[in-house]
């Protein structure tokens, strides 16, 4: 029996908060002004104090590219990557930025893997997202060709995808084909409804989760995440081998 069952069984909150498991984020939104995340240079050092005062050593932060929205490439993502570094630098903030992206699965990133236009993180892993409603054969033709062109693919906040509700077996084809999971820990929190705190959870329950992230786009997912510290899979995250902070 775990330690996490052995304390708590199943208790659906914590009287304290606990440490998020990682110091390591691998997903989120901090280079101002290019998607939907931080809009503002301010905006952005304020969220990074924040995530640094919950324990954050490393951010590798993922804006997004998406063909026909977020038309973001590596030069604009890596240019607004250097001025956040510097302005880092100027207020004497000490903590670690990297950048990698999100991508959408579509036309746009199927030819961005043909020229080799990928911005990876760690051992050559690429986070990815598809559409949350519909489930679309397109994506495992998309993971085939990250995995031939030598990248690991990691699905973005799996627990979010309503295709898969109803048809958990889903994520285990996904899992057997090698494709990793990272689930938003604001999730634990019920940031985004209780199907998906519920969906979560199971994922954990399940070992299922390979990477953790906060998703930060502003203030009120440092909020949830908070509140997602009073969750008692926070400490059964901490007895799952989480990749975060290998890298």
């Amino acid at each position: 029996m775990s330690i996490f069952n052995k304390l708590f069984g199943k208790p659906s909150i914590l009287k304290e908060p606990v440490n998020i498991p990682v110091n390591i984020d691998i997903h989120s939104h901090l280079v101002p002004g290019i998607d939907d995340g931080s809009q503002s240079m301010d905006e952005s050092i304020k969220l990074i104090k924040e995530l640094k005062s919950l324990g954050y050593t490393k951010l590798i932060t993922t804006p997004h590219i998406m063909g026909d929205y977020f038309k973001n490439d590596e030069y604009s993502i890596i240019s607004g990557l250097k001025m956040l570094r510097q302005e880092l630098s100027t207020q004497e903030i000490s903590i670690e930025i990297d950048a990698a992206s999100e991508y959408y699965i579509d036309d746009h990133f199927m030819k961005l893997i043909e020229k080799g236009e990928i911005l990876s993180f760690g051992d050559k892993y690429v986070l990815v997202e598809t559409n949350t409603i519909n489930f679309n054969e397109f994506t495992r033709t998309a993971f085939f060709e990250l995995g031939l062109a030598g990248y690991r693919p990691v699905l973005a906040h799996p627990e979010r995808y309503t295709y898969m509700w109803n048809n958990f077996e889903r994520y285990q084809e996904f899992k057997d084909i090698g494709i990793l999971f990272q689930i938003n820990l604001v999730s634990l929190s019920g940031f985004y409804s209780q199907k998906v705190k519920e969906i979560t959870e199971k994922l954990i329950d399940e070992n299922m989760v390979d990477f953790v992230g906060t998703d930060t786009h502003e203030m009120r997912y440092v909020d949830a995440l908070r509140q997602a510290m009073y969750s008692p899979y926070m400490i059964k995250l901490s007895e799952l081998k989480l990749l975060n902070n290998t890298l």
